[in-house]
């Protein structure tokens, strides 16, 4: 759970259903949806039950801890969508291998998002990084001419 609540959406867990953020405050007074994106992702509303509630990192990562292989089409399909957005508004080409198999791993999934990372600047859809049991992703930052990098890779 640690690791959904600080990526950019959790709507694949199938874990948090509408309703859970009530159920961690006693009064309605400590509940809050400003740190949540306001991006609107399909056009149907902002839904608080998708999105990470401490937005932690910069880029648009998505995570799906226990990740198995049944999980395959669906992070491959988002990443996919993800992909279209960046092309077209950056109009830089991610190479169509490094998508194709973002699904296959973790290691894949952190070469795609510290790649997105670097070049986009709105990134509404986010890169689904596959994250297996006994996998760990490290996340190491600077700061250049005033714009924060992020650069993700897989610790075993």
């Amino acid at each position: 759970a640690s690791t959904m609540v600080c990526a950019k959406s959790m709507e694949m867990t199938r874990e948090i259903q509408p309703g859970w953020i009530e159920a961690f405050a006693a009064d309605k007074k400590y509940l809050s949806d400003n740190h949540f994106d306001v991006n609107d992702l399909d056009e149907d509303g902002i839904k608080s039950n998708v999105l990470g509630a401490l937005a932690l990192l910069e880029a648009p990562i998505a995570m799906r801890p226990h990740y198995t292989d049944s999980w395959a089409a669906e992070v491959l399909k988002k990443n996919l969508e993800a992909e279209k957005e960046f092309e077209k508004e950056t109009g830089i080409d991610i190479p169509d291998d490094l998508v194709r198999s973002s699904n296959d791993g973790c290691e894949v999934g952190c070469e795609l998002l510290s790649f997105v990372s670097k070049f986009a600047k709105d990134q509404d859809r986010p890169i689904f990084v596959p994250i297996r049991d006994g996998k760990c992703i490290e996340v190491t930052t600077h700061f250049k001419a005033n714009k924060l990098y992020e650069k993700y890779r897989v610790i075993d």
